[in-house]
């Protein structure tokens, strides 16, 4: 299973194929169909136990802010695990801090797990519809004066790759994920904080020289021509 450079586990939901969000990374097979992207993106709406029919997003998060506050946050999380039905749920912070209301645009389709309340943070891992509900914790983290939601999040199925890192801890350095299947070889899941890494990676996948990415694309053209389930495409995180 993936691991990256932060020390998280990427939980791969498919080896199927996908496409970075970057035009010039944009190489290897067909996108996806993405007609269910966006199907039921802010309509709260029995978002409590649906979590059926929707691409999920992987994400680690990690709240920093003032230890008080961190330990408000943290102790109501754990408290509503406990004493709510499907406790994890996302909405039930918005409900908890906000008068008991979500606000209709904002998407809580999301369960948190594994969390836990570190020296300078809070950290927990996040399974969501679509995509990572940053806008959901900065929600959240607004109902306090100094917390601010840090994440990395991935769903390759809807070409989703978002971060937001803090300068000062770097909590997630990645800027790359490959994504590959070599000729008659093994899938490749790496992690890289630079493109001039992941390049020289490549290269010893087939003893090739990758300086751009038209290079990849060649050696993508290349490896079809051998084996048509071969692929290699290279994402990056967008930062928001």
């Amino acid at each position: 299973m993936p691991r990256r450079t932060d020390g998280t586990l990427r939980v791969v939901l498919s080896n199927c194929p996908i496409m970075p969000p970057l035009k010039c990374l944009k190489i290897g097979k067909t996108d996806l169909p993405r007609s269910n992207c966006s199907e039921g993106k802010g309509n709260n709406q029995h978002q409590l136990n649906q979590k059926d029919m929707a691409n999920y997003c992987d994400s680690t998060y990690r709240i920093g802010g003032e230890a008080s506050e961190l330990d408000a946050l943290y102790n109501l999380m754990l408290k509503l695990q406990d004493v709510k039905e499907n406790g994890n749920w996302v909405g039930h912070i918005v409900e908890a801090l906000n008068e008991g209301k979500i606000p209709q645009h904002l998407s809580t389709r999301g369960w948190w797990d594994d969390i836990e309340r570190e020296e300078e943070c809070i950290r927990f891992h996040l399974e969501s519809a679509w995509e990572p509900l940053y806008e959901a914790f900065d929600f959240i983290c607004s109902k306090y004066k100094t917390l601010t939601a840090y994440f990395i999040g991935e769903e390759p199925g809807c070409e989703v790759f978002l971060k937001r890192d803090n300068e000062l801890y770097a909590w997630f350095p990645d800027n790359f994920y490959l994504d590959a299947k070599p000729p008659k070889g093994d899938y490749v899941q790496e992690y890289f904080i630079d493109i001039h890494t992941a390049f020289r990676y490549i290269e010893k996948l087939d003893d090739v020289n990758i300086i751009t990415a038209e290079d990849i694309e060649a050696l993508n053209l290349t490896w079809q021509e051998e084996d048509e389930d071969a692929y290699i495409y290279l994402h990056e995180f967008k930062e928001v």
